[in-house]
Formats: structure tokens, C-alpha cells, sequence
């Protein structure tokens, strides 16, 4: 029996011997890696029919982004995160993909991946109507990076309805991380304040005094910058969750 044949034969006499668990788990991981593939496939077209600047698109363009947008349903479409997640990272990018419904669904993805690619779609698309929906998620959400691409969003939407949840991030001890760096260069931005994050005192005594009406006759720039917010909203700023 020459060597090859050999090692045949002790390969499929070790699959043989080894469990049915082992077995069913390595058909499901190629399955995946097939689904992944296969959605990756869908991914290049999409990328290479938008590279073309056409303002329409296509029939397989329109019909690839739908199927996209089914696969990126955690309840309805696919059960492997990382194929969810990719879908939604797609459609993100995507100039011809308008519906945020998709996203602000996936904010409430069981997996972490799938939330932060929501985020970031929608932090490309920047649509201001997704900001309750992005404070919701900054107020319940403990990984950092999701914490972070949430504050950049609502500093680049200019969300003057944040401040309040900013606020508790920074004066929260507890927050002595980016993410308080992130709220505090946000609401320097959103307010025209200079308080370093450190000086979360200042951030607190500034807000008791903004919230009792001390900034309500303030109007804001354009930009955002430079100014208080023109409303106060104390009831909008849950604290954050304490740090893993």
C-alpha cells in the first residue's frame, strides 16, 4: 500500500472514529464559508457596477442591494453574524442604498459586529433622524467602539439633543477612557464649551446652570460650534453604563 493510500485510509478512518458533534460542526463551517463567499461574490458586483457613477441603478444592481438588505435581517435573514455584518457594512457604503430602516433595525443586532457596522452606515449616510435612535443606543451600549462611532455621529449631525447623555459620560469617574475623550470633544463641538474632559466638574456645574434656563435664549451656529445648545433636554441624558 503505497503512502498516499495510506494516509487515505487513516483520514477517513479518523473521521470515522470521530463524533458526530465534530462532524456536523465541520459540514456547518464550510456551509458558512460557502454563504460567505457566495455574499462576498455579491459585494464585488455591487462595488463594480457603482464604480461605473451610473444615477440609476441597474436591474442586478437594484436586485444584488435587496438581496443584501434581506441577508442583513438578524431575525429574517442570515444567522451567521459575520455574513450579517458584512451585508450591512455593503449597503452602508452603497450610494444607491437610502433606506436607513435596515440600519436602525441592526442597532439592536444580538451581535456586537452587526451594531457597530449599523452605526457606521448611518454615520455615512448622515441622516439626523436616526439621532434618537443612535442616543437610545449610546445610553444602553458597554463596547467601547460602538460607544465611540455612535459620539462621532452625533457630533457630525451636529445632535444638539445629545448633550445631555454626553454630559453623564464625561462627568461619569467611571468613563476615564476614549470614550470620555469622544464625549468631550463632541460636546466642545455641540456647545463652543473649553472644558478639558478632565474638568468634568466644569461639565456639570455648566449643565445644572444650562439646564435651570441659563443658556435658553442662546442660539446656535450654523456649525454648531461656538454656542450653547438652544434647548435643553434633562429628561434625553440616561446615564451611560459603568465601565466593563
Amino acid at each position: 500500500m503505497t503512502c498516499r493510500a495510506v494516509s487515505a485510509f487513516a483520514a477517513l478512518w479518523l473521521w470515522g472514529c470521530a463524533g458526530s458533534d465534530e462532524r456536523v460542526e465541520f459540514i456547518g463551517n464550510e456551509q458558512i464559508e460557502a454563504r460567505l463567499e457566495a455574499v462576498k461574490a455579491v459585494i464585488e458586483r455591487v462595488r463594480a457596477e457603482e464604480l461605473r457613477g451610473a444615477e440609476t441603478p441597474s436591474p442586478q444592481l437594484a436586485a444584488d442591494l435587496q438581496d443584501l438588505a434581506r441577508k442583513a435581517d438578524a431575525e429574517q435573514g442570515e444567522q451567521e453574524p459575520q455574513i450579517r455584518a458584512a451585508c450591512l457594512g455593503a449597503l452602508g457604503a452603497s450610494a444607491h442604498w437610502s433606506d436607513r430602516e435596515i440600519f436602525r433595525k441592526a442597532l439592536a443586532d444580538p451581535a456586537r459586529r452587526c451594531r457597530w457596522e449599523a452605526v457606521h452606515a448611518l454615520r455615512l449616510k448622515k441622516d439626523p433622524r436616526v439621532v434618537p435612535d443612535v442616543i437610545e443606543l449610546l445610553t444602553r451600549s458597554e463596547e467601547i467602539e460602538i460607544r465611540l462611532e455612535a459620539i462621532n455621529l452625533l457630533s457630525e449631525l451636529h445632535a444638539r439633543e445629545a448633550v445631555p447623555v454626553l454630559v453623564a459620560i464625561v462627568v461619569d469617574l467611571l468613563e476615564r477612557n476614549r470614550a470620555g475623550q469622544a464625549a468631550c470633544t463632541a460636546l466642545k463641538r455641540l456647545t463652543g464649551q473649553t472644558f478639558s474632559a478632565e474638568d468634568y466638574l466644569g461639565w456639570r456645574n455648566w449643565y445644572r446652570a444650562y439646564a435651570e434656563g441659563a443658556g435658553a435664549t442662546s442660539q446656535p451656529s450654523e456649525s454648531g460650534e461656538g454656542s450653547v445648545p438652544e434647548e435643553g433636554n434633562g429628561s434625553g441624558g440616561a446615564a451611560p453604563p459603568a465601565n466593563r
